[in-house]
């Protein structure tokens, strides 16, 4: 999620002038906001709890298969179409090609498919805006689009797919849709941890192997459920870019995309909130929340140092909590200036740090990647264990890719 600056000012006019429908340039400043970020401010607001089932998030499973059937395989965004238009069915594959260019095969199910006991990873996703997937070009592929390009119905796929693709997760897979709606988005709250109760429920029916996977609102949503759901059969928790509540993600986006913009904090968490009113402040988490979340489940944390929206001092501050609280975990600060907020699973170390860590807790991984990330998961121990001495001139734990 990268916010340019022009964007922001033409957000914050554009909550001014919304009240004078009348006004040709608030129509107008309305109209791109809506084309941008997905928000259609004449959209009816029905501000009650989100009714979640199985078939509403458009869940799907992903298998991992060496056959094909009769169908042709598809791309991801033709997949992402199939589920935005609900022209599915269960003979659907998808296919992947790595960075070494070897091709993996999923086979796509509609719903919630397992055997008995699997091991399976659920993919939480960040923020999607655009109401229908990008049509795919005659090769299937996707054409690179601004912020929010992710589709509101199979937005899972087009994002979760590049944890598949980077071989991240090796296994079976679940992936759903939040309702991203301005009725219903809550910025990881009630509705989201509502989703994720829904999918949890189901899956236990089958397994008490869960691994779960996110980044962004995805990963506070994560927070959110694993502090007040307590879930008993979770065996591991991945986040990228986590946060707790509204007010410090638009800090950061008011310090840094409207540096000369008087009160720009302010007005950035007065916007965000004016055009999602279901989120409340008071509902919010908080970080003694994290205190909660059930000891057994191992946590791994990946931070971009110096991220745009998520500031170092937060995931220092969430990381400290976590583990004076008894917990497991491993927070790995990765110094990039070639990659944005939430994209850390383009990264080749947080790719063999997952994989060492997944590994290390007798889930499935690359065995390769496993055993090239191993140093890296010692690195991420020892700055979770060492995280006090964040702020000591030289901080060493973090780590600079070239």
């Amino acid at each position: 999620m990268h916010i340019p600056k022009l964007t922001f000012i033409i957000l914050c006019l554009t909550t001014f002038v919304s009240v004078h429908p009348e006004n040709i340039f608030g129509r107008w400043v309305k109209q791109w906001v809506s084309s941008s970020f997905g928000i259609d401010a004449n959209e009816p607001l029905i501000l009650k709890p989100f009714e979640p089932t199985i078939k509403n998030l458009n869940t799907i499973t992903l298998i991992p298969t060496h056959l094909v059937g009769e169908n042709a395989t598809l791309s991801v965004a033709k997949l992402a179409h199939y589920i935005d238009t609900k022209a599915f069915d269960e003979q659907l594959y998808l296919e992947l090609r790595t960075q070494d260019e070897i091709s993996k095969m999923w086979h796509v199910k509609p719903g919630i498919t397992l055997e008995h006991n699997d091991t399976v990873f659920v993919y939480s996703r960040g923020y999607a805006g655009a109401e229908h997937p990008e049509k795919p070009n005659e090769d299937g592929k996707r054409k690179q689009r601004g912020m929010c390009a992710i589709p509101k119905r199979g937005g899972s796929v087009v994002v979760g797919a590049q944890w598949l693709k980077n071989c991240i997760i090796n296994g079976k897979c679940i992936m759903f849709d939040y309702p991203d709606t301005r009725s219903y988005f809550d910025f990881g709250l009630h509705n989201d941890r509502n989703c994720l109760d829904t999918i949890y429920n189901k899956l236990t029916k089958d397994t008490s192997n869960i691994v779960f996977f996110g980044n962004c609102r995805g990963s506070k949503a994560l927070l959110n459920f694993l502090a007040h759901s307590q879930p008993e059969h979770v065996r591991a928790v991945i986040l990228d870019a986590p946060f707790l509540d509204l007010v410090q993600f638009t800090q950061e986006i008011g310090k840094n995309y409207g540096k000369r913009i008087p009160f720009s904090k302010d007005i950035a968490y007065k916007v965000i909130n004016y055009w999602h009113p279901n989120y409340r402040l008071e509902d919010d988490l908080h970080i003694n929340d994290l205190k909660l979340i059930p000891k057994h489940i191992p946590i791994f944390i990946g931070h971009l140092y110096h991220d745009a929206l998520v500031s170092d001092k937060l995931i220092k501050d969430i990381t400290k909590v976590l583990r004076d609280s008894g917990h497991i975990v491993y927070l790995l600060v990765i110094d990039d200036a070639n990659k944005s907020h939430s994209r850390l699973y383009q990264t080749p170390p947080f790719v063999k740090a997952v994989n060492a860590f997944l590994k290390r807790h007798n889930l499935p991984h690359e065995a390769s990647l496993a055993h090239e990330g191993r140093f890296l998961l010692n690195y991420a121990g020892h700055t979770a264990k060492n995280i006090d001495n964040w702020y000591q001139e030289g901080f060493p734990y973090v780590y600079r890719n070239a």
